[in-house]
C-alpha cells in the first residue's frame, strides 16, 4: 500500500510537470595560423546591464597564467550578460587529440522539455536560468517557472571548457590588448568559448562528396541552431546544402514584443568546410558578437569590446532569453542601470539615488548628516542549499534582486556580489527618500573578504536595489529599480603557480652560458590581478635567512619570471598592492630543478674528443665519468676515468677502433665511436 501511494504521487508530479533529460552538446573549436593583427580596444566606459556572474571551476591542470586570462573574460561578459541566476562553468587544460589547430572544446548542457511554451528547442540549462529569475521578478509564470519540475538541471555545469595543452605555449596570457604576431590571445580565446556555451553554438556537417547537409543533432535545436535552419529555408538537406555555400547566410532574430531585429550573416563558403562553415560570423562594425566569433580569427586578433546597443534585445532574439508576454496579466518591472563609471570610494561618505541614468550615483559628502541604516542579518541559507529541497519559488528568492530574503515594499537595500553568485544584504533602510548617505568604510561585509567577486577593474561589485510593490495587480508583484556600482577596493590575493623552466629563447637575461647552468629562468603564472597596479616578488632561497624582493614589471601578461639557483629549493610569494592597500598571495615552493642535461655531441681534433652539452657546474661536482672501450681488441680493460673539463686527451692510447662512454652518476648517458 506505502509502495502504491509513493507510485501516484509520482506519476501526479509527472502529469503536472517534465522532468528534463539533460544532453550535453559539443563544439570544437580551431584557429589558424594566419597573423590578423586586430585590436578591438576595451572602450573606457561601458555599461553594466546586471548583476550576472560566472562560478568557474579550475582543474588542477589548469596554469595560474591560464585562469587569470580566462576570469578577465569572464568579468568583461558579466559585465554585458542579461538577468540570470549564477551560470557554472569547469576548466581543465589537457592534451585534445585532433588536428594541430584545435585549441579547444566547449560543451554545454540542454534539457528536452515537453509541455506548452516550453517544448520549442532543446533548451541550454543558462536560458532556463535567465528566463526562470525573469518569470520570477516580473511575475509572469508562463513558461519555466511553471512548468519545471525538477530542479537538479540548475546544479548542473552549464559549460565545460578543455583547452588544449598542446596549444597553450602558442598563446599570450596578458590582459593588456597588445597584438602579438606570434600568440593567439587567449582572452579573446576565452570570450569566444563562453559566447559558443552560453547558446552561439552551431554542429551542422556536411558530406561534400554528396553535396547534402548533415544534421547530426537532435531533433528538437537549441534556439541559435533552429535560427540557422530557417535561414536554409528548406528541410531538404541537398538544398539546405546549396543555400549554406553561397558565401554567407542570413540569419534573422527572433522577434519578441514590438522588437525588430537586425541579422546577423554566418560564414558559409562556396567550398564547405566542417567546423567553420554555419558555425561563425563574417564580422560586422556594431556587432561585437560577430566581431567575437568572426570566421577568420588567428593570432594577433585581440578582442575586447563587448558594448553594444541591447545586449537583452540580442539575447531574447538570437537564445530566447526571454519571458512569455500573457495579455491580460499584470507584471512587475525591473530597471536595471549601471556603468564602469559608477565607482564608491573606499573610504568616506558618499550618497547614493537613482537620479540618473549615465553618470554616478554618488557624491562625496564631508557635512551632511548620515541617514540611518539597518544591519541587514539573512538567516537564509543561499546558494549553497540543496537544490532537491527547494522549490522553484525558493531557488530564485535567493536571487532576488533586492535580497535573498526576498522584497521588502518601499524600502532600499545595498548588497555586495559574492563569489558564488549570491549577494549578501548588508543594509537595508525604511527611508526610501533619495539619496541616502552613508559612511561606505563603515558598511561592513558579512564575510571575508576573498569570499567576494570582483569586477574588471579589480573593485568589489555593489547593487542598490529600491522595491515598490503593484498593489493593483491581479497577483502580488514587485517593481525593482537597480543601480550597479564597483567600490574601488584593495588589492585581490594573487595566486600563483610554478609553470615551466623558460628555453635560452624565451629568457630575457643575456648572461652566459656557463652562468645558465649555476640559474635558471623559469615562469611563474600568477591570477587575480585585475585592480593591482604594482607586484613585488619575495624571493626565500634554501639557506637563507632573509628573502630579497624585486619588482616584476610585466605582472600583466600574467606570469613573472623568477631566476633559481639550480641546486635549491625556492620559496616565492608575490604581494599586489594598490593606492589602498597591499595582499600577500599563496607561497609555492620550487624544487631544485637540477640540471639539464642537453644532447650530447662530441668531435675529434687531432687526439682530443671535444664535448659539448654538458652543464658545467656539474663537472665540478665530480658527477661525471668517461670509459674508452677498445672494439680492436674487445678483451682489454675497460677502466672508468673521472670527468673534469670537456675534452678528453687520448694520445696515450693506441691506434684502433673505439667507443668513449660518458656515464653520470652510474648511469650511461651517450656513446661515441672513433678511429685512433
Amino acid at each position: 500500500m506505502k509502495h502504491l501511494k509513493l507510485l501516484s504521487i509520482l506519476l501526479l508530479l509527472c502529469l503536472n510537470s517534465r522532468i528534463a533529460t539533460g544532453e550535453t552538446l559539443t563544439s570544437d573549436n580551431y584557429v589558424t595560423e594566419v597573423f590578423k593583427g586586430v585590436n578591438i580596444e576595451m572602450p573606457d566606459y561601458r555599461e553594466i546591464n546586471s548583476g550576472a556572474k560566472f562560478v568557474v571551476t579550475y582543474d588542477d591542470n589548469c596554469p595560474a597564467e591560464l585562469q587569470g586570462a580566462f576570469e578577465y573574460a569572464v568579468k568583461l561578459w558579466e559585465e554585458v550578460l542579461p538577468l540570470v541566476a549564477p551560470v557554472k562553468i569547469n576548466v581543465s587544460c589537457l592534451p585534445l587529440r585532433g588536428t594541430n589547430n584545435l585549441i579547444s572544446k566547449v560543451l554545454l548542457t540542454a534539457d528536452d522539455y515537453e509541455g506548452e511554451r516550453v517544448d520549442m528547442y532543446k533548451c541550454p540549462t543558462t536560458m532556463v536560468k535567465s528566463v526562470l529569475l525573469q518569470e520570477y521578478h516580473r511575475g509572469q509564470f508562463n513558461r519555466f517557472y511553471t512548468q519545471l519540475g525538477d530542479l537538479s538541471c540548475l546544479n548542473e555545469t552549464d559549460i565545460t571548457i578543455t583547452y588544449n595543452q598542446n596549444m597553450m605555449d602558442l598563446c599570450s596570457f596578458s590582459l593588456d590588448g597588445d597584438a602579438n604576431i606570434n600568440k593567439y590571445d587567449f582572452v579573446t580565446v576565452a570570450m569566444r568559448d563562453i559566447a559558443i556555451g552560453l547558446g552561439f553554438f552551431s554542429d551542422f556537417t556536411a558530406n561534400v562528396k554528396d553535396k547534402v547537409l548533415v544534421n547530426r543533432g537532435p531533433v528538437k535545436f537549441i534556439p541559435f541552431k533552429s535560427h540557422i535552419f530557417d535561414a536554409l529555408g528548406t528541410t531538404d538537406l541537398k538544398v539546405a546544402y546549396t543555400n549554406a555555400t553561397k558565401g554567407s547566410v542570413k540569419v534573422s532574430l527572433r522577434n519578441w514584443l514590438d522588437h525588430q531585429f537586425e541579422t546577423l550573416s554566418l560564414y558559409a563558403p562556396q567550398n564547405w568546410v566542417n567546423g567553420l562553415s554555419l558555425r561563425y560570423f563574417i564580422p560586422e562594425t556594431g556587432k561585437p558578437i560577430s566581431q567575437l566569433l568572426t570566421y577568420d580569427f588567428g593570432k594577433g586578433y585581440v578582442f575586447r569590446d563587448l558594448t553594444a546597443d541591447n545586449w537583452d534585445d540580442i539575447f531574447c532574439g538570437a537564445l530566447d532569453w526571454r519571458k512569455e508576454v500573457v495579455t491580460g496579466l499584470g507584471g512587475g518591472s525591473v530597471s536595471q542601470i549601471g556603468s564602469t563609471d559608477d565607482k564608491l570610494p573606499y573610504t568616506g561618505q558618499v550618497s547614493l539615488s537613482f537620479n540618473s541614468k549615465d553618470k554616478a550615483m554618488f557624491l562625496q559628502k564631508e557635512d551632511k548628516e548620515v541617514k540611518s541604516a539597518t544591519k541587514f542579518n539573512s538567516n537564509t541559507p543561499q546558494s549553497t542549499q540543496n537544490l532537491n529541497l527547494l522549490s522553484i519559488e525558493q531557488y530564485c528568492k535567493q536571487y532576488d534582486l533586492f535580497s535573498p530574503n526576498g522584497p521588502v515594499d518601499g524600502c532600499i537595500s545595498l548588497s555586495v556580489l559574492k563569489k558564488d553568485g549570491s549577494w549578501d544584504c548588508i543594509y537595508i533602510t525604511e527611508d526610501s527618500e533619495q539619496p541616502i548617505t552613508v559612511n561606505i568604510e563603515n558598511i561592513s561585509l558579512t564575510y571575508p573578504e576573498t569570499e567576494y567577486a570582483r569586477g574588471t577593474t579589480g573593485g568589489l561589485r555593489y547593487r542598490l536595489t529600491k522595491c515598490t510593490s503593484n498593489y493593483g495587480a491581479s497577483q502580488p508583484n514587485y517593481s525593482y529599480r537597480v543601480k550597479y556600482f564597483t567600490r574601488d577596493f584593495t588589492p585581490q590575493q594573487a595566486k600563483i603557480k610554478y609553470t615551466k623552466e623558460l628555453s635560452s629563447l624565451e629568457s630575457a637575461r643575456t648572461i652566459g652560458d656557463d652562468n645558465d647552468d649555476y640559474f635558471v629562468d623559469v615562469k611563474v603564472g600568477i591570477a587575480n590581478i585585475e585592480g593591482t597596479t604594482k607586484v613585488i616578488v619575495e624571493q626565500l632561497d634554501e639557506g637563507e635567512s632573509l628573502p630579497f624582493q624585486y619588482d616584476a614589471e610585466d605582472f600583466r601578461n600574467g606570469y613573472f619570471i623568477a631566476n633559481l639557483d639550480r641546486e635549491v629549493s625556492t620559496k616565492l610569494t608575490v604581494i599586489s598592492y594598490n593606492e589602498n592597500g597591499f595582499k600577500r598571495s599563496n607561497t609555492i615552493t620550487i624544487p631544485p630543478v637540477g640540471y639539464q642535461v642537453k644532447d650530447i655531441t662530441f668531435k675529434k681534433t687531432g687526439d682530443q674528443i671535444i664535448l659539448d652539452g654538458i652543464p658545467s657546474k656539474s663537472l665540478e661536482y665530480g658527477e661525471w665519468s668517461y670509459s674508452i672501450n677498445n672494439l680492436t681488441n674487445e678483451s682489454a680493460l675497460v677502466n672508468r676515468h673521472k670527468l673534469d673539463n670537456k675534452t678528453i686527451e687520448v694520445s696515450d692510447i693506441p691506434s684502433g677502433i673505439y667507443v668513449l662512454t660518458l656515464h653520470n652518476h652510474n648511469s650511461n648517458v651517450s656513446h661515441f665511436k672513433f678511429v685512433k
